[in-house]
Parts: structure tokens; C-alpha cells; sequence
């Protein structure tokens, strides 16, 4: 990932020459609530249902390190997430599962907090996958408290024009 923008002189265009990193797509799996980022894990390959089920078995006993009694899980809908395994291991553990809408990542802190995050990544400019991977995980300690409170007031603007089932096209 690229910056997408450059500075130059009024009348010529901006060009920068960068080294080619060709490099697997990163996934991450991530948990916040309205204070901080509670975990979060990322790999070269892409989360399958063991892998995602391996971060959720570390996901409560975190949770319960920061004295958090009760916590509702709240997922997009991909199909990973739909996994009987996986609900069942989050039930397990005394919590609830609530899954959003389909098309509305407007309604979901986490997408917020991961543009944050992909912005910073992205303005380090990494040269090399050690950079790289340096850099996700100093971009993840720059997503502060008063950031996680802001996605969720920014995402209570819809809350209610969903619940009423309004086709909503204002999302910024």
C-alpha cells in the first residue's frame, strides 16, 4: 500500500520513485471497545476458521485481564464469522454475538479504526516487508482513546436511521 498523493512545484507534476515491494496480503483480525484497542493479531495469509478461532480463544481471556465482566461481539458478515464453531466458542464464554447488516461498515467502529490505522501505515512508507511489518504494529499504538470514543459517536448518527430501516447514502 502506497501513498496517494505527492507535493511538486506549481506546473510540474509530483513523481517519486519508490522500490517495488511486492509482498502477500496482510490480514488482521482486531477487537476494540470504546476505550482502546483490546487485541489484535495479523498475518501473511488470510484468516481461515482455525486461525480466526485461535484469536478468538485469546480474545476473553484478554478481555478478562482488563476486568470487562460482559462484552457483545459485533461482526460484519463475512462468512468466516458465521461459523458454527466460532459462535459457539463466544457463547462458550458467556457473551453475546450480534452481526451487522449487510453494506454497512458505516455502522461498525472497527472499519474506522482500520482506516486509521491502514493511513498511518501508509504514511511511513515502507521499503522492505521488515518496515513493513514494523510499521503495522507502531501504527496500531497510535490509535488512541479519544479516537476509539469518536468511532463510536461518529457510528450513533446511523444508528437510529437504521433502526428505522431508512436507505442511508450520507456516509461520512
Amino acid at each position: 500500500m502506497r501513498t496517494y498523493h505527492g507535493r511538486s512545484k506549481i506546473g510540474s507534476p509530483p513523481i517519486d520513485v519508490v522500490q517495488n515491494l511486492r509482498s502477500r496480503n496482510i490480514s488482521i483480525c482486531a477487537a476494540m471497545n470504546v476505550n482502546r484497542m483490546l487485541l489484535h493479531k495479523w498475518h501473511d495469509w488470510e484468516f481461515n476458521r482455525d486461525k480466526f478461532g485461535n484469536y478468538i480463544d485469546e480474545l476473553p481471556e484478554k478481555i478478562r485481564t482488563l476486568n470487562i465482566e460482559q462484552y457483545t461481539t459485533v461482526m460484519n458478515n463475512v462468512s468466516l464469522h458465521h461459523c458454527e464453531v466460532i459462535s459457539k466458542q463466544i457463547s462458550e464464554a458467556g457473551h453475546t454475538i450480534v452481526y451487522l447488516p449487510p453494506y454497512s461498515p458505516f455502522i461498525h467502529p472497527i472499519e474506522y479504526m482500520f482506516s486509521k490505522w491502514k493511513g498511518e501505515k501508509r504514511n511511513k512508507r515502507s521499503e522492505n516487508s521488515e518496515e513493513l511489518y514494523q510499521t503495522i504494529t507502531t501504527a496500531s499504538s497510535l490509535i488512541t482513546s479519544s479516537d476509539c470514543s469518536g468511532y463510536y459517536s461518529h457510528i450513533f448518527r446511523y444508528i437510529n436511521r437504521c433502526l428505522r430501516r431508512e436507505i442511508i447514502e450520507d456516509r461520512r
